[in-house]
């Protein structure tokens, strides 16, 4: 879907996949574990962050009935 603002630019919205179920993303940039947080809980999902493997598979193993 495009619209116009009050300058004429054209915006595109897009719409995101809505889904449910738990996520463990592992990145050691915090930037990128910040977009992935707000791009999936947006989308429906349960989220879960690490910055390494260490921190992984102990929320792995946390959560594993998840």
């Amino acid at each position: 879907m495009q619209g116009n603002d009050s300058k004429g630019a054209v915006k595109k919205t897009i719409s995101l996949h809505q889904g449910s179920g738990l996520i463990l993303v592992i990145d050691d940039e915090e930037g990128m574990r910040k977009l992935a947080y707000e791009t999936l809980t947006k989308s429906g999902y349960q989220v879960l962050l690490a910055s390494n493997g260490d921190e992984a598979l102990i929320l792995y193993k946390l959560n594993a009935e998840r």
